[in-house]
């Protein structure tokens, strides 16, 4: 979603998507450690995170 604008479907198919954010929702005990993966993962990968602070 983030590198190449689509996402796959529960079909299998590809659909094309215009994010301008990620969203991140979990209170689950493996929550943080996702978190933590996904920014490690987007960093290495030169994908600026930010946040809106507005």
């Amino acid at each position: 979603m983030v590198q190449h604008n689509r996402v796959r479907s529960l079909s299998g198919e590809w659909a094309h998507v215009k994010a301008e954010t990620v969203c991140l929702h979990g209170d689950g005990a493996h929550a943080l450690d996702f978190a933590r993966r996904l920014r490690a993962a987007f960093a290495g990968r030169n994908i600026d995170v930010s946040a809106d602070l507005e």
